[in-house]
Formats: structure tokens, C-alpha cells, sequence
């Protein structure tokens, strides 16, 4: 009786090692933190509200750590301090964002690096 070499393709050969190797590498653990609990200890934290101006921001918060130049129409600028970054329409708050702690304030430098 004859018998038959079976010879495995390259294709072959590295599908199955992904099919022995891939459990072993594809471990990932997801955490998810909903929006609410986002940035929770900082919600009593002193920030700028809707309708201040800007004099009044920076008169109770001091200059920024960085800003965004307006953009857009109506023109849409930034503030950013550590804890937070204020949204201008025109020279009025529209919106204040809190930071996540202990992550690095991007700065015009940064994006300037990156482009």
C-alpha cells in the first residue's frame, strides 16, 4: 500500500498556528466608567458657568494653562486650565469640561509637533 506524504502549504502552516497561538495573546480586560462617575470627585469643584465672559473667567481663574484660537461660525474658542476647559462662543461660556485626573494638559505645542 502506497503511501501518501501530506506536505502543508505556508497558508496552511500559519493559520494554524494563529488558531494554537491566538487564545494565549487575545486577553484584554475592558473597564468601563460611565459618563455620571466620570471625573466624580472634581463635580463640586469652583468652575466657570454658562454666560460668564471671559474677563470674568480669568478674573476668578486666571490665565490659562493654554487656549485654542477661535474657529468656525459662530467662532468656537477654548480655554484650558488643569482641572477643566472652558468653550467661548464669542467672548461668553457656553460650556465647561472637567479633566480626567493626572493626564497631561495638551499644549498649542503639542499639536503643533504632531501636524
Amino acid at each position: 500500500m502506497a503511501r501518501t506524504r501530506i506536505i502543508p502549504t505556508l497558508s496552511q502552516a500559519a493559520l494554524l498556528l494563529a488558531a494554537v497561538a491566538a487564545p494565549g495573546i487575545a486577553a484584554a480586560e475592558t473597564i468601563e466608567v460611565p459618563v455620571g462617575q466620570q471625573a466624580k470627585q472634581k463635580w463640586t469643584m469652583d468652575r466657570p458657568i454658562t454666560g460668564m465672559k471671559q474677563s470674568q473667567v480669568e478674573a476668578l481663574f486666571g490665565k490659562p494653562v493654554d487656549w485654542r484660537k477661535a474657529v468656525g461660525d459662530p467662532p468656537i474658542s477654548s480655554w484650558i486650565y488643569q482641572n477643566f476647559v472652558v468653550y467661548f462662543e464669542y467672548d461668553h461660556v457656553i460650556h465647561t469640561v472637567l479633566t480626567q485626573p493626572n493626564l497631561p494638559v495638551a499644549t498649542t505645542d503639542d499639536v503643533s509637533d504632531q501636524q
